[in-house]
């Protein structure tokens, strides 16, 4: 059953406050927030919350900014603690995005009031802005990790976003009511890309797996590129998994792709739950290349992760197996499609031959999972060449009668998750 929530009522005549009690309204105490974005040009979110925390911490994601030191909390400002009563109640940072307040009394609910500055593109990240936050003329894209307080123990919350007329929101989380949406973990809360703002949105369909492509004004003229490539890529995904990937929410049925550009990187992307933000080094062109940074290598290479990575997940440390599996299974995708040659399948082979070589370092495979931004050639060409390896030997003993593929259907079949992990 839906919940409707009158856009006149939220926008015009309840103040704040009200809403998040409206929100917050349940038999068990709930967590609810307010996303306020009056204009781009700010590059300043305002964000109310109610939360029901069991002890006396909270804090922002613990992952992806911890080369900063208040980690995602480096981007909070105006930060002001209230009880129940809407009192203050005094909060300080300990660090690394965590906050501890007081007086603490188990279960009271706390309000939270504070902005988050979109500055990210600012500070140098590990693996790009793409996967913290970035503004264009009309659009903001976030990661969940840049724009909440939350808590370990969170059951589930509820999201309002006021926004003016003009703007839209695009997210993965399921909608409830008018700019109103559910998450029922911390994870996906945080562990997700959304875009706000004005942008071109398309919705593509390939069997049961419905994903909202979402592309700046810059891209307008690739949209039939990019959509046909991820229809395509879509269809050969579930025929080699013989399956739709498992959607790690337990309510939602949308998956988000968000992808802008900017000719000063090089090209990425970065899979969440049930969604996709990639940055490309410049417009998708007809290119039969088979290398890494190819539009259509990022972009199969990310949605091969919708099945790998977030439906079947393993432990932290195979990275080898999220990403170099990945991107072996990505471009023989490319090969089936056309993308490229037979050639440039064996020049691509010899490449990862030689970046792994290069980046040797005697340690495993394994090993080298612990720490992904300082192994990144180990991971990613030697888990590719360690994949090539498995199916080849899987044809070997099968008399090819079967292959990797054959592998990941049963892997597949009995591993993948119906349920996220939190932090």
């Amino acid at each position: 059953m839906k919940t409707k929530f009158s856009g006149k009522a939220f926008g015009l005549f309840l103040p704040s406050l009200t809403i998040l009690h409206l929100l917050s309204t349940n038999v068990f105490a709930q967590d609810s927030y307010i996303v306020s974005l009056t204009n781009l040009t700010s590059r300043k979110v305002q964000i109310k919350a109610q939360l029901f925390p069991k002890n006396d911490t909270i804090l922002m994601s613990p992952f992806g900014a911890s080369h900063l030191e208040n980690g995602w909390a480096n981007f909070v400002t105006n930060l002001v603690a209230k009880n129940k009563l809407y009192n203050k109640i005094n909060i300080q940072p300990i660090g690394g995005g965590a906050f501890v307040f007081s007086p603490y009394k188990k279960g009271e609910e706390i309000n939270l009031e504070y902005t988050v500055n979109l500055t990210h593109e600012k500070e140098k990240w590990p693996f790009g802005y793409k996967e913290a936050a970035y503004t264009r003329e009309n659009m903001a894209v976030c990661t969940g990790n840049a724009l909440f307080i939350s808590r370990l123990d969170m059951d589930s919350a509820v999201i309002k976003f006021v926004l003016p007329k003009k703007y839209k929101v695009t997210n993965a989380w399921k909608e409830i009511g008018s700019n109103t949406y559910t998450v029922h973990s911390p994870t996906e809360l945080v562990w997700t890309v959304m875009a706000i703002g004005q942008y071109n949105i398309a919705s593509i369909s390939s069997g049961k797996t419905n994903i909202r492509l979402v592309y700046g004004a810059r891209l307008s003229g690739a949209k039939k590129m990019l959509t046909s490539t991820i229809s395509l890529a879509v269809k050969q995904y579930a025929r080699i998994y013989k399956a739709t990937p498992v959607n790690s929410s337990s309510s939602s049925n949308k998956f988000v792709c968000v992808i802008d550009i900017d000719s000063n990187y090089i090209g990425g992307g970065a899979a969440f739950t049930n969604s996709i933000s990639i940055m490309l080094h410049q417009p998708p062109s007809i290119t039969h290349k088979a290398i890494t940074t190819s539009w259509h290598h990022i972009l199969i290479h990310e949605i091969g992760h919708l099945w790998n990575g977030q439906s079947l997940k393993s432990e932290e440390q195979h990275e080898w197996f999220v990403e170099g599996l990945t991107d072996y299974m990505a471009y023989k995708v490319e090969y089936e499609l056309g993308l490229f040659n037979k050639a440039e399948w064996d020049n691509m082979l010899n490449q990862k031959k030689d970046e792994y070589n290069k980046s040797y370092k005697e340690i495993s495979l394994e090993d080298a999972g612990n720490d992904k931004s300082q192994n990144y050639d180990l991971i990613y060409s030697g888990g590719l060449l360690f994949s090539q390896i498995i199916d080849m030997q899987i044809q070997n003993k099968t008399g090819d009668k079967k292959t990797i593929t054959d592998l990941l259907q049963l892997l597949y079949n009995k591993f993948a998750l119906k349920i996220n992990y939190i932090y």
